[in-house]
Formats: structure tokens, C-alpha cells, sequence
């Protein structure tokens, strides 16, 4: 059995979407916190595991890999076991398509909005750069909406590896308060929280991103 070691933040960064896969999936490993609000993933220790400094990262047998769809879509091929990853065929393709399309065009949206309404000083928000993010991010929510259809997942009745990378960037949606008016996304983030593996890692209740810079 392979040593495999997961660092991970206590904060719902992309990191979830790599943890909540490996519990999904049974990997046996290892966690390890990075409280990336604390700086600890540019500690000379962390930055030699992933010299991005930033998380998920994780060590296989000492080897590291990171990127969050990569660890997630290694989980599932590592332990088909646990059904995460579907055969061969037009289901494979397509999951393999969501896959890819979470953190290629799901992610830089919500990444620039979020630095637009939460983390970036309050004089360099750009209003009209948020709300250009919003639109974009609407057009890909809706290929995700077209796709879920009857769901209750976005391959049917069982729960994939796309729905652990999609999911986030629906979970991330939610946290940034896009969800109000997309009832069927909202609906999918309900039936993903009753899972016990996406409560262990964003908890009970997806809730808005606190502004570390606003005023009390």
C-alpha cells in the first residue's frame, strides 16, 4: 500500500475538492492542515513539497503531485473500487470533460470575483470587473444546469469524480452568493451536502466568504 500524504486547508480552497475525492474514493491517507490565511504554505517545509505555495499538495510514496482536478481524478482512477470514475465510453469522456472544465472555466471566474468582492483592499475592487466575472460565470453554470438535468448528478444517478470538481465550483458559487438565482445548482449543492464526505470537509452549511477587509 502506498504512503500517501494530503496537505490540505482547514479553509474551503481548492484543497476541498482533493480531500473531499480521496474520502469519496477511500484513499488511506494521511492529512495534514496548511492554514493558508496564516502563511504556513510559504514555509521553506510546505514550498518543498509544492514550490507554488499554495494548496492541495500531496506525497505518493514521497513523490509529490498537486494540482486539486489532477489529485481528485487520481483518487478516482487509483480506487475504481469506490465507482468514481466510469468505464470506458461516452461516460468516461464526459467525465473526463467536467473534469478539466471545473478549473479551466469555472475557476478563474469565481477566483477574480472573489478577489474583487473579498480579498483585495477595498481601493483596488474593481465593480465592474466582478460583475463582468458574474456574467461569465452564469453562461458556464448554465452548461452545468443543461447537464444535471433530472440529475441527481452531473452523469446520473451516481456521484463521479466531476461532481467532486464541479461541485466545488459550485460549492465556491454558493460561498460568493451566486446561487440565488440558479435554483437547479442550488438544488445540486443540497443533495452533495447530505453526503457525509462533503460535510467532513466543508461542513454542515456552505456559507458566504467573510470580507477580511470590511468595516465592522
Amino acid at each position: 500500500m502506498s504512503d500517501i500524504t494530503l496537505f490540505f486547508s482547514p479553509q474551503p480552497t481548492r484543497s476541498a475538492r482533493a480531500r473531499w475525492a480521496f474520502l469519496e474514493a477511500g484513499v488511506p491517507f494521511e492529512g495534514r492542515e496548511v492554514d493558508v490565511f496564516q502563511g504556513q504554505q510559504s514555509e521553506p517545509a510546505y514550498l518543498a513539497v509544492n514550490p507554488m505555495g499554495y494548496v492541495p499538495a500531496a506525497t505518493v510514496d514521497g513523490v509529490p503531485m498537486i494540482e486539486s482536478s489532477a489529485l481528485a481524478l487520481w483518487a478516482a482512477m487509483t480506487y475504481p473500487e469506490a465507482g468514481l470514475l466510469p468505464e470506458e465510453g461516452a461516460q468516461r469522456r464526459a467525465c473526463l470533460q467536467w473534469v478539466v472544465f471545473g478549473p479551466a472555466e469555472m475557476d478563474r471566474r469565481l477566483d477574480v470575483l472573489n478577489q474583487h468582492t473579498r480579498f483585495l483592499p477595498l481601493d483596488q475592487r474593481d465593480e465592474a470587473e466582478a460583475e463582468r466575472q458574474r456574467q461569465l460565470f452564469a453562461r458556464r453554470a448554465r452548461l452545468v444546469t443543461d447537464a444535471l438535468g433530472e440529475g441527481p448528478f452531473l452523469l446520473g444517478s451516481s456521484l463521479t469524480v466531476a461532481d467532486c470538481v464541479v461541485g466545488h465550483d459550485v460549492a465556491w458559487a454558493k460561498m460568493l452568493g451566486l446561487l440565488d438565482e440558479q435554483p437547479v445548482l442550488q438544488a445540486y449543492l443540497d443533495r452533495l451536502q447530505q453526503r457525509p464526505a462533503f460535510q467532513q470537509v466543508y461542513g454542515p452549511k456552505v456559507s458566504l466568504f467573510p470580507d477580511p477587509h470590511a468595516v465592522a
